[in-house]
């Protein structure tokens, strides 16, 4: 399983927390709280590099355990959240993409933000498998092969644009296992939404990135409504 390339931060905790900080031991902070998300635990050596020498204030944001190693109670927490509920939905998938036609009919459950409500999308195939159905017609890389958890022309649009940006930056082909895995991931951080699909596209394709991501900031909207219309940047 690859590293998770991210962890929710609060902004209005973590603001509240560095209030008495200065901007230079803010951006310290920050350092290590990455260093420990990529890392695991710190040195203290790796500490007082990155802060040039002790510092009170910093050292302070982070527990030391018996091994004499740091870390920050709240970062590890937020890691171990995350991971239980990719976890969690990796289960799904599972159940969803075992070629079981009844499994793959079955409700799929989403945790919302709060995780505290289960929101539950129903994305049955309509059609057999191996044939083209009509919402696909214009879908030019469409793949008998594949079960498609969006299944509407806009997407059949928007992933052939997709596609074709990844063949322009001469990338790697998909293996159908990995375009079935790549748009099951994108169901997931898209939520269901296809506007939110098409943000994410249209973030990586804006950004020149070889993945697909969950949006790190707001997304023209223009954009992202042409994208989900004609599958491509019109501006």
């Amino acid at each position: 399983m690859s590293k998770d390339p991210a962890f929710l931060f609060y902004s209005q905790d973590f603001f509240t927390g560095v209030a008495t900080m200065t901007n230079e031991q803010v951006g310290k902070y920050i350092r290590l709280l990455c260093l420990q998300h990529q890392k695991g635990l710190l040195t203290e050596k790796e500490m007082l590099f990155i802060c040039g020498s002790y510092d009170e204030d910093i050292f302070g944001k982070f527990q030391k355990n018996s091994d004499g190693l740091y870390y920050n109670i709240r970062l590890t927490e937020e890691i171990e959240k995350r991971k239980k509920h990719i976890q969690h939905q990796s289960e799904n998938a599972k159940k969803r993409w075992n070629g079981n036609a009844m499994a793959y009919a079955t409700a799929l459950p989403l945790e919302d933000e709060n995780e505290n409500e289960i929101i539950y999308k129903d994305i049955s195939r309509k059609g057999g498998m191996g044939e083209k159905p009509k919402w696909a017609e214009n879908f030019k890389n469409f793949n008998p092969e594949i079960k498609y958890a969006f299944e509407s022309e806009k997407f059949g649009s928007m992933w052939d644009y997709w596609l074709k940006y990844k063949k322009e930056r001469k990338d790697k082909k998909y293996t159908t296992t990995g375009e079935q895995a790549t748009i099951k991931g994108l169901f997931d951080k898209a939520e269901g939404s296809i506007e939110k699909a098409a943000e994410i596209i249209n973030q990586s394709i804006q950004q020149n990135w070889a993945g697909l991501f969950e949006v790190r900031d707001h997304q023209n909207k223009s954009q992202v409504t042409d994208l989900a219309k004609t599958g491509r940047v019109l501006n």
